[in-house]
């Protein structure tokens, strides 16, 4: 709607100009006339060379040969036939290339083309009457004429743009705009040279095509090689951003924030499938406008299977409306997508994700060449992703014990020394809990090594279960656990998770091989001012073999003074209770 008052707004003031200024005027004194039909013919050759590079809706703004049909026609054609013409000439253009969508844009442009034909008539007009048309007078008339005209299109243009609240361009404006006026004053030269030519020796007009042709091939051939050096350059960034290595997530925000740029979309997604049954898809959505969003979820297969069956044995596809797929025609609706490439990622698995680019802003659609590019960004992204995962897997191993896949002793040590980083400018005491298995290497002994390692993995379950989320449990060795507690403000927080911890074993354990019943001895360490990781360590596992020599099944707390140690509840004493001891 706001787009459409504008264009109103347009109309009116093309209106006044022509009631005010441009009515009354006739033509000048030339050799040649031009007829409507003419100018029409020249406006249209002229917009057939539009090289476009920057976005309103779905559509780009840009720069073309248009002066060469502005400059004739203000030397040769009268200001009615001008004004008509270009008209004309700009909605058989408008009707083949935007046929079937909108009428709000072709609208726009024609309104936008009326007053800029009405604002270079009353221009030129005014400073080519200071002198002759010919003369110095009348070739700065054109100059100052197709800058002026060239502004006002630019200025509106971004003016509809921020009415309509519609994705702006990431290109610098004022790159934009310096670019479009030295190829205003380059054709508006060369319009000179045929204007004077065609004024003075009107036959020479022959002449003429020969080098116009050529003019519009070299500028034909600059529109189609620009966006082939875009996509070399997109390229070239994606191989740069893929060495960077860095986490799945960054480096598909990155990559998908370069490919809306490429491509000059306003929707960039990529979907992550999870490398196991069991685990959750990520999707990163980067569009429309600034909106980012990223989330875990299902594994998308209808959706996904679209895709595939879209895509074919190819592993990428361009959809145009209207989309006659059942299932990817809603997902579209529903997402806001009216037209999409898409391309597959894959991995030694088979199909591990799906870049998708939506919404276009440069051009209707999406054209062959991007989807080729598109193809080849996800094929090095598939490869990246599978070095990613695997890096990450090999991190996690390096990091993780196998058996039970909690963190390992490496681990513990460095979110040890971070807690204790995190703990000091807060004036809050960390608390680390060294766990001793009760009667394990029987149970090992007597049923076997596989029955101890399924002992292992149902221990580590329980002592989750009795644990918090915010509460750091790691496997430190054999039959030795800890647990790292932050925010402690006395030691009476760490007390009452070995008291929780002592629940998890009041049941006995159910195995293959049978029952087991174990306990388990704790060492309680708190952090003091300037502690540091392995002095923590060694505190607590002191404090572990004190519970033991009392008789197992209970809990020390080291005091942070050496050689004071807190007893707590032992076989012989209430498991609420606890003695301290000098």
């Amino acid at each position: 709607m706001a787009v459409l008052l504008l264009s109103a707004g347009l109309t009116g003031a093309s209106a006044a100009l022509w009631l005010a200024w441009i009515r009354p005027l006739g033509t000048l004194a030339a050799p040649i006339r031009l007829p409507v039909w003419a100018v029409a013919v020249l406006t249209v050759a002229a917009e057939c060379t539009v090289i476009r590079f920057a976005a309103f809706r779905r559509d780009a703004r840009g720069f073309s040969l248009g002066e060469l049909a502005l400059v004739t026609g203000l030397y040769f054609a009268s200001p009615a036939n001008l004004i008509i013409g270009r008209a004309i000439g700009l909605a058989a253009v408008d009707a083949v290339q935007q046929r079937g969508h909108s009428f709000v844009k072709p609208l726009f442009n024609l309104t936008k083309l009326l007053l800029e034909s009405c604002v270079a008539v009353v221009v030129f007009r005014w400073l080519v009457a200071l002198g002759e048309p010919l003369g110095t007078a009348g070739w700065l008339a054109a100059m100052v004429t197709t800058i002026a005209t060239d502004l006002l299109s630019k200025v509106l243009v971004d003016l509809a743009i921020r009415i309509s609240g519609a994705p702006r361009p990431e290109q610098a404006w004022h790159h934009d705009l310096s670019l479009g006026l030295v190829v205003a004053l380059t054709t508006t030269s060369i319009a000179l040279i045929a204007v004077t030519l065609l004024w003075v020796f009107p036959l020479a007009g022959w002449l003429l095509p020969l080098p116009a042709a050529v003019l519009s091939a070299a500028f034909w051939a600059y529109a189609r090689e620009r966006p082939r050096q875009g996509n070399l350059a997109f390229l070239y960034e994606t191989a740069r951003t893929l060495q960077g290595g860095r986490k799945v997530d960054d480096l598909l925000g990155q990559l998908l924030d370069q490919a809306r740029h490429a491509f000059q979309a306003d929707i960039a997604e990529a979907v992550v499938l999870p490398r196991g049954p069991d685990g959750r898809a990520t999707r990163i959505r980067i569009g429309p406008g600034e909106a980012r969003r990223t989330s875990s979820e299902p594994e998308p297969e209808r959706e996904l299977n679209g895709w595939i069956r879209a895509a074919g044995n190819r592993g990428a596809t361009l959809l145009t409306q209207p989309v006659q797929d059942p299932v990817l025609q809603p997902y579209l609706a529903a997402e806001g997508m009216r037209g999409a490439m898409a391309a597959l990622l894959h991995g030694e698995q088979g199909v591990t994700g799906i870049v998708i680019v939506a919404n276009r802003l440069g051009s209707a659609v999406f054209h062959e060449q991007e989807l080729q590019v598109l193809e080849t960004m996800a094929s090095h992204l598939g490869a990246a992703l599978e070095n990613a995962r695997l890096l990450e897997h090999l991190h996690r191993q390096a990091l993780h014990d196998a058996l039970t896949g909690l963190p390992n002793r490496s681990m513990l040590r460095d979110h040890l020394a971070d807690a204790l980083a995190r703990a000091r400018p807060t004036g809050t005491g960390v608390a680390l809990l060294f766990l001793d298995l009760d009667g394990f290497k029987a149970v090992n002994d007597k049923l076997g090594h596989g029955a101890g390692d399924q002992l292992l993995v149902a221990v580590t379950r329980r002592l989750r279960s009795r644990l918090k989320a915010s509460d750091f449990l790691a496997r430190f060795a054999g039959d030795e656990f800890a647990v790292v507690c932050e925010g402690v403000e006395d030691q009476r927080a760490p007390v009452l998770v070995a008291e929780r911890v002592h629940g998890a074993f009041a049941e006995p354990f159910r195995l293959d091989e049978g029952e087991a019943r174990i306990g388990v001895s704790i060492g309680i360490a708190l952090a003091g001012h300037g502690e540091e990781p392995e002095s923590l360590l060694r505190s607590a596992d002191l404090a572990m073999y004190e519970a033991k020599k009392a008789g197992k099944g209970g809990w020390r707390v080291a005091e942070p003074r050496p050689g004071r140690v807190d007893h707590g509840p032992s076989p012989a004493r209430s498991a609420t209770g606890g003695a301290r001891a000098g």
